[in-house]
């Protein structure tokens, strides 16, 4: 070897090594938080990156450092699984879990390190919680619940200018049905439809490369589209935004992302802020000691953002009406 491709050969290996030598050679932190992502999708990227930011802020703030470890399991809950083990056998101070997978796979694996869960729909048909005002193990967290019932609301008014009567009433609801999150608003959904003189209309996607054909069965039924808080269609949203330039269906989604790439309005729940909100747990947690018991499971009910998007209508050419725009 040349001397020239010795000296290159060095300082490669000087810009590899020094990062890594200098990462294991800081300071400890005060604390270590282990996250587990069940998917790299982009709802629950925006809580992992809300927890992130809040929490280290927070820390500062206290003149505390803390660690976060993210992994992701690609969508897989055995991933989930062997995650929530590497964390536990590195000790961490807290496990931040985001969805349900993840959310049951650190519950399952440890009684004794606190679980902070979010993008989790109902924590106790999940089995994560009993109480979820007073929880009673080392697991609490943020529900992703949206307000189901304004949703079908705002569905109905976009629903009702179809010019076939026959669809004004009849409002479509996606979901995935292996999501436990999606069949569970789907029944607030359909427990609330003769209140809100509505028809639900089902369609259930149990295989994703099915998106687009199980989409277009539902829009030729109905007058409007409701999406829950699915991570399996907002995952595929785009290809509902190109089916629907053909079938010009209104379409209201429980959280902002697929809202902004396909829908016309919504009151939607922010993952960002959801992750700040477990991100002050989590610190009350840490830094300030306070118990599971006393940090009851919360929602962001009270923190929607009401948004019309006007381009969107356009685009299918939809009017959107009065009764929508009006709304606060």
């Amino acid at each position: 070897m040349s001397k020239k491709l010795i000296a290159l050969f060095s300082a490669l290996l000087m810009a590899v090594s020094v990062p890594a030598f200098a990462v294991g050679c800081g300071p400890k932190a005060d604390y270590t938080v282990g996250t587990v992502r069940f998917a790299n999708f982009d709802a629950l990227s925006k809580a992992d990156q809300g927890f992130s930011d809040k929490l280290t802020q927070l820390m500062e703030n206290a003149g505390k450092t803390v660690n976060i470890q993210v992994k992701d399991a690609n969508k897989d809950m055995s991933n989930c699984t062997t995650i929530a083990d590497t964390f536990i056998s590195q000790n961490v101070d807290l496990i931040f879990a985001i969805a349900t997978p993840a959310a049951q796979a650190a519950a399952n694996k440890t009684k004794k390190i606190p679980v902070v869960f979010t993008a989790v729909t109902d924590a106790p048909s999940a089995g994560l919680v009993k109480n979820p005002l007073a929880p009673e193990g080392n697991v609490t967290g943020v529900s992703d619940i949206n307000p189901v019932r304004q949703q079908l609301e705002l569905a109905r008014d976009l629903a009702a200018t179809n010019p076939d009567a026959s669809k004004r009433t009849k409002i479509g609801f996606f979901y995935d049905t292996g999501e436990s999150n999606s069949t569970f608003q789907l029944a607030i959904a359909e427990s609330v439809q003769t209140e809100l003189g509505i028809e639900i209309v089902k369609e259930g996607l149990v295989d994703k490369a099915n998106l687009v054909t199980n989409f277009n069965n539902l829009a030729d039924q109905v007058g409007a589209i409701y999406i829950p808080t699915d991570n399996t269609i907002a995952d595929g949203i785009g290809g509902v935004k190109t089916a629907n330039t053909v079938k010009k269906i209104p379409i209201v989604c429980g959280e902002e992302g697929p809202t902004e790439a396909a829908g016309i309005a919504t009151y939607s729940v922010s993952y960002y802020e959801m992750g700040e909100r477990c991100a002050e747990m989590a610190f009350e947690i840490l830094a300030n000691g306070k118990s599971i018991s006393d940090i009851p499971v919360g929602d962001m009910l009270n923190q929607t953002h009401f948004k019309v998007y006007e381009d969107n209508a356009a685009a299918i050419g939809y009017t959107i009406p009065d009764s929508v725009k009006n709304r606060q």
